[in-house]
């Protein structure tokens, strides 16, 4: 997200940071931190989403909220068939 690409609008995003305020309201700020949250907000906030099989359950909801709302333009997810369909890759062994 250096390169500052932007992929929602200001209300979009406003709406975003709502999701995941609420969503992440009963974490510590510390243990936020740890996570390393704000980077992962800040790019939620632009339009792009992570979500994989072991991310933190509040964090998955936050992304599959933000996405079934229609709020989130661009992602990368791991085969976890959470946010519809499944993923054609490589898996282990291939």
């Amino acid at each position: 997200m250096r390169t500052g690409a932007r992929l929602a609008s200001g209300d979009e995003s406003a709406q975003i940071g709502a999701v995941a305020g609420s969503r992440l309201a009963d974490f510590k700020p510390d243990d936020l931190a740890d996570l390393g949250v704000s980077g992962w907000v800040e790019a939620l906030e632009r339009g792009v989403a992570f979500h994989h099989a072991g991310m933190v359950s509040a964090f998955k909801e936050t992304v599959e909220q933000c996405f079934a709302e229609g709020l989130v333009k661009g992602g990368v997810r791991h085969r976890d068939p959470g946010l519809g369909g499944q993923h054609a890759g490589p898996q282990r062994g291939d």
